[in-house]
């Protein structure tokens, strides 16, 4: 059997040899959330991993010239946190994915990464129990909300557009809405936040808005217009969580009107879920989220006070 390696230059022809077919990506970056299937023809996808850098890592095992498997990781919103935003399994008995997942970990670990996060269907159980097997935990699951067509828009004249200087302000945000459990593996300080950012998905066109009440940041929405419809995602506090559906209308009317409309949403937040299940949203699918760090947190021996051997205690 050929070991997991990293994707070579040389290999891309033979990944483009397979043509129109397709194979299943079981990876869910933000980007493809709302896609009705994950089968992604191979030429895509080595179109997109053949200017690997910074910006992006493969792996493959390759035999006899036949794809058996690849992953592609990229980094999040900083260089501490990658996700994987691509994985392929071709073989039989998915018996190479394990080391295509300790390729990924070292690979990100090499290039600085802290942390190497990914998005998995939740009925996608052996690919989970995979991950969990490598060391990876979970830390969240998300459900997506569908409608046909986007609610009323409501005017919500408190909704600005996010400046950097909002970043500190939306993180104290995300530490009085999310629960400690998972922040404890998400994000614990504000650089890990920061890096853990999903932002990618908003290059073409996406907008985050941030709502301002008493003087601190009690919603932040994010929007962006994806081939199949519109994605939101919110975090909001307790009071703003009460009117979710109309900051998610509000964040929507600024992309192109008339397309599905999708709205991730963790399970933890049960007052935006209900909202939206009254503003018509049906759920769509369920993800879980998992996350595992590259390096290992080893704690200090303790060190003992040194006391002279003819000391006097008092």
């Amino acid at each position: 059997m050929t070991l997991p390696r990293a994707l070579l230059p040389t290999d891309v022809l033979a990944l483009l040899s397979y043509g129109s077919r397709n194979f299943d990506n079981r990876a869910w970056p933000r980007e493809r959330i709302g896609a009705e299937s994950s089968s992604h023809p191979l030429g895509v996808m080595a179109d997109k991993v053949r200017s690997l850098g910074r910006d992006r890592c493969a792996w493959v095992s390759i035999e006899h010239q036949r794809l058996r498997g690849l992953v592609a990781a990229r980094p999040r919103g900083g260089r501490s946190a990658w996700e994987i935003d691509s994985l392929i399994d071709a073989s039989p008995g998915s018996d190479v994915v394990p080391g295509l997942i300790d390729c990924a970990l070292t690979g990100v670990g090499e290039h600085g990464g802290e942390k190497l996060f990914v998005r998995l269907s939740a009925g996608d159980n052996d690919l989970i129990e995979t991950f969990r097997d490598a060391g990876f935990a979970s830390y969240r699951e998300e459900t997506l909300y569908a409608r046909s067509s986007g609610p009323k828009v409501v005017d919500v004249t408190d909704l600005q557009p996010a400046l950097p200087s909002d970043d500190y302000p939306g993180f104290r945000l995300y530490t009085s809405a999310v629960p400690e459990p998972q922040r404890r593996v998400e994000a614990v300080t504000f650089g890990e936040w920061h890096d853990a950012q999903e932002r990618r998905w908003l290059k073409n066109g996406g907008v985050e808005l941030v709502q301002h009440r008493d003087g601190h940041i009690s919603a932040w929405a994010s929007a962006a217009r994806l081939p199949w419809g519109r994605l939101v995602c919110l975090t909001a506090g307790q009071d703003a969580a009460r009117e979710a559906d109309a900051i998610v209308a509000a964040a929507a009317s600024r992309m192109d009107n008339g397309a599905p409309l999708y709205v991730l949403v963790s399970h933890d937040d049960e007052t935006v879920a209900r909202r939206l299940e009254e503003a018509g949203f049906a759920p769509r699918r369920e993800f879980v989220d998992m996350v595992r760090r590259t390096t290992v947190l080893k704690a200090l021996p303790a060190r003992a006070v040194p006391v002279a051997t003819n000391a006097v205690r008092v």
